[in-house]
């Protein structure tokens, strides 16, 4: 999960997710499951589904390439 900018809040909580192979989830199943185990604030307000995450050489994930245009 990380911040994307949002007009009225200043920033707001997105989520890239990469489905394992041969695994289905539609952005509202996954929205309920994260509603149900986390607190409101820390629900993402959409998700997004990649075929995988920016890495660097040795395996972190590159943040800054996650956050989306605010368009």
């Amino acid at each position: 999960m990380f911040g994307v900018a949002d007009d009225q809040f200043g920033q707001r909580l997105a989520a890239s997710v990469v489905l394992l192979e041969g695994a289905s989830a539609s952005e509202d199943e996954l929205m309920e499951y994260v509603r149900r185990r986390l607190s409101r604030h820390k629900v993402p307000r959409e998700i997004e589904f990649v075929s995988e995450l920016p890495r660097t050489t040795t395996g972190k994930l590159k943040r800054r390439e996650l956050v989306s245009d605010p368009d």
